[in-house]
């Protein structure tokens, strides 16, 4: 499932506590949650092991990004604004 896909006709807000929450179509709360850390601090493994446990979905920001890499507009652009080094 694609982000635009889970987010369609959800509406977002805080619930105060420091977590976000999008409310679906069907009155349900789904909270959104971020792993960061360091290169190589296990972010990836957590997040599997996390979406595994709970049963709900992993948005992996790095495949994402390693997509819009493929394209050649995505590619073209890029260069026109930060020089052709940036994709070496």
């Amino acid at each position: 499932m694609t982000l635009s896909g889970l987010m369609t006709g959800a509406r977002h807000h805080h619930s105060g506590t420091g977590r976000e929450y999008f409310t679906r179509r069907n009155g349900t709360n789904m909270a959104v949650t971020a792993v960061t850390g360091d290169i190589a601090s296990g972010k990836s493994s957590l997040s599997r092991i996390l979406a595994r446990l709970m049963k709900c979905a992993l948005i992996d920001a790095d495949k994402i990004a390693a997509e819009i890499w493929t394209r050649p507009d995505v590619k073209r652009l890029f260069a026109q604004r930060w020089g052709n080094d940036i994709l070496d």
